[in-house]
């Protein structure tokens, strides 16, 4: 069994452009959907427990976290989606 590379682009990337994908500006609702996936597909997020929402490239993010170290992964998983300009944290941590 044999697995692709992840697109250079982060999720939700089409690929490199010398594969002959054109690049083009993501919708956000495409970035939306790109960052739920990154989450469930991270087994150090606990996906339910966050909502993402984007307007004009910028992810908000709110929910509650198990950890500092969750918000912290859950940000940086944000950041890496394709077409993300900014990630806003309104996450809070259980607990504090």
């Amino acid at each position: 069994m044999w697995y692709r590379e992840p697109p250079e682009g982060g999720i939700g990337s089409e690929g490199p452009p010398e594969l002959g994908y054109p690049p083009e500006k993501k919708e956000d609702k495409d970035i939306t959907d790109a960052g739920r996936d990154a989450f469930f597909l991270d087994p150090d997020i606990l996906e339910s427990q966050f909502k993402v929402t984007t307007e004009n490239g910028m992810v908000h993010l709110s929910g509650i976290a198990r950890s500092e170290d969750e918000m912290t992964r859950v940000v940086d998983v944000a950041r890496g989606v394709e077409g993300v300009r900014e990630v806003v944290n309104q996450m809070s941590v259980r607990g504090t």
